[in-house]
């Protein structure tokens, strides 16, 4: 027996065009070039100006000393061949944009006999030359390269943070993030740029962020900064930030937000609702007044057919409708939950807690 048009009709609708929705999108993955274009920007914001040197653990006698027994001058070799690997990933794009592949090997060499204001002079150049080039490729890449650098200016020393966040220069950088949202890795862009325009107004007033005060936020804008990097580079996954409650969370919003769609959907399709009201009522009328088995019929059918009118128009239209909005809903809500997770808890107002 067939079940068209009964209330089944729009679970099943919404299964169906759920998973329709799901391969859609999983056919928009991310560009790892622009991933390292975001990274080889970072680093050379490293290598211009390098983080102040640490206490170095010691080496026991006999052991290689492993990355936290490096020195400054070990970690300026590692910077340079890391921008001479980041450069060669992107070779092949930057050659069949018919461009010439900046030399990094060449100019890890010569930068080694330069020092004080010629160093400076040369990664300034190098850096140029590169940001033209990448720009010239691809005008994401570009984007991506001085989105990193940026970053890591804002973050890497947070002694800076007055003019580094501010909101002018911040508003720039969130919208490069979400420019580049289809680019980076699912669920990166949109919560690091929350993410860092909370940081930014914060800093805008730190005095009157109640118990946010400057002393108990800054050792915060470093590893911050670190995580921002590990997110758009494609280091680490934004969902494996988060934890079995945040699914939960996310999971009630997406509800939350579907149940409002309803809603909404409903009031468009109220006269759907009308008429099909309008025929069950006909229909108990007809049974309530017949005296004959046939007229019993007719309103029995009348009764069905305003049934299957009203479920048959609103599941199909429902059905339409989740397929277009189911996939969206939930990766906005991983989008909020990966945010809240990111960013320290004394930064997000009450507003943004769930």
């Amino acid at each position: 027996m067939s079940t068209s048009g009964s209330p089944s009709d729009v679970l099943t609708a919404f299964a169906n065009t759920a998973l329709a929705d799901a391969k859609l999108a999983a056919r928009g993955d991310p560009d790892w070039r622009v991933s390292e274009a975001f990274a080889l920007g970072w680093q050379m914001s490293e290598i211009y100006r390098p983080d102040a040197p640490e206490q170095v653990p010691p080496v026991q006698a006999g052991d290689l000393p492993d990355m936290s027994q490096l020195d400054a001058h070990d970690w300026d070799r590692i910077g340079l061949l890391q921008l001479q690997a980041g450069i060669s990933k992107l070779s092949e794009a930057i050659s069949l944009a018919g461009l010439a592949i900046p030399d990094a090997q060449d100019f890890a060499d010569s930068l080694a006999k330069l020092a004080g204001a010629e160093r400076a002079d040369a990664l300034r150049q190098f850096h140029i030359n590169l940001l033209a080039t990448l720009t010239a490729t691809d005008y994401r890449l570009g984007k991506a390269y001085s989105l990193g650098l940026a970053i890591a200016d804002a973050t890497r020393f947070p002694a800076n943070y007055h003019v580094e966040l501010q909101s002018s220069r911040v508003s720039v950088l969130a919208a490069w993030i979400r420019d580049l949202a289809s680019a980076f890795p699912p669920h990166a862009s949109r919560a690091v740029a929350h993410s860092i325009e909370r940081w930014s107004a914060w800093a805008a007033s730190p005095a009157q962020s109640g118990e946010a005060s400057e002393a108990q936020i800054l050792p915060h804008l470093q590893p911050q900064g670190r995580l921002w990097r590990s997110l758009l580079s494609g280091e680490k996954r934004p969902v494996d930030t988060l934890q079995q409650i945040d699914y939960l969370t996310a999971g009630e919003e997406s509800l939350k937000n579907a149940g409002a769609l309803a809603r909404r959907f409903l009031r468009h399709y109220l006269w759907a609702c009308l008429g099909a009201l309008a025929l069950l009522i006909a229909g108990i009328v007809v049974i309530i007044v017949a005296s004959d088995p046939a007229g019993i019929v007719s309103g029995a059918v009348a009764i069905l057919a305003g049934l299957g009118f009203g479920w048959k128009t609103i599941g199909t239209s429902l059905g339409a409708a989740a397929a277009r909005v189911e996939s969206p809903l939930w990766g906005a809500a991983l989008d909020d939950v990966v945010y809240r997770r990111i960013t320290p808890s004394q930064l997000i107002p009450p507003s943004d807690h769930k």
